[in-house]
C-alpha cells in the first residue's frame, strides 16, 4: 500500500471517530438533562449550568480573537448562533423531557436535526440530496410519524407537546449548522 492510500482513508477514519465521539457525548447530554429533569432542576437551571461554565473556559478563544467582533464572527452572526445552538435551543429541549420519556428527546430531535439539515443543505446551501439521502430522510420521517402517534395514542396531547418541542429544538440545531456552512464560521470559533 502506497502512501497516497494510506492517507486517503484518514478523512474518512477521523470523520467517523468524531461521528461517534459526538453521538456518545450528544448521548451522554440527554441523559443528564432528563435526570436533572428528574431530580428538579428547571430547564433554566440546566441552560445555565451547560452554558455558563463551558463559557467561561471558551471565553479565551473569544478574547483571544477580538470581543470588538465577536472572535471573528461578528455580534449580529453571534446572536443568531447563540439562538440556534445556546440557551434558547437548550431550554427547548429540556422542556421537552418535562412531558416525554427519555427516548422521545434522544430519537425525536437527532432525527429532526437531521432531516431539516437535509432540507436546508438543498434549499440554502444548494447542496443536491442524492436518492439515498432523500430515501434515508423519508425513513426519518416515517419514524418520526410513529412517534408521534405512540405520543398522542399513549401520552396525550401533552407527550405530543413535547415531541413538538424536541422537533424545534433539532430544526434549530439543523439551522445553526446550516448558517455555520454558510457564513463559513468554523465551529471552535463559534462555540467560543
Amino acid at each position: 500500500m502506497d502512501e497516497t492510500t494510506k492517507t486517503a482513508g484518514r478523512p474518512v477514519l477521523i470523520g467517523t471517530l468524531c461521528g461517534i465521539a459526538a453521538a456518545l457525548g450528544w448521548a451522554a447530554g440527554f441523559v443528564v438533562a432528563k435526570h436533572g429533569v428528574a431530580i428538579g432542576f428547571a430547564p433554566a437551571d440546566l441552560a445555565f449550568h451547560r452554558f455558563f461554565w463551558s463559557g467561561l473556559v471558551l471565553m479565551v478563544l473569544a478574547l483571544r480573537h477580538g470581543v470588538v467582533k465577536l472572535g471573528g464572527v461578528g455580534w449580529g452572526r453571534g446572536l443568531i448562533l447563540t439562538i440556534l445552538s445556546g440557551p434558547p435551543q437548550a431550554m427547548l429541549a429540556y422542556s421537552g423531557f418535562m412531558l416525554v420519556p427519555l427516548g422521545h428527546g434522544t430519537t425525536i430531535q437527532p432525527a429532526c436535526a437531521a432531516v431539516f439539515g437535509l432540507i436546508l443543505a438543498s434549499l440554502v446551501l444548494r447542496e443536491r440530496a442524492s436518492p439515498q439521502r432523500i430515501f434515508g430522510g423519508a425513513i426519518i420521517v416515517a419514524g418520526l410519524v410513529v412517534f408521534g402517534i405512540l405520543s398522542f395514542t399513549t401520552i396525550g396531547g401533552h407527550g405530543v407537546g413535547g415531541d413538538l418541542l424536541f422537533a424545534t429544538a433539532g430544526l434549530f440545531w439543523a439551522t445553526f449548522g446550516t448558517r455555520l456552512r454558510f457564513w463559513r464560521v468554523p465551529g471552535m470559533q463559534a462555540a467560543g
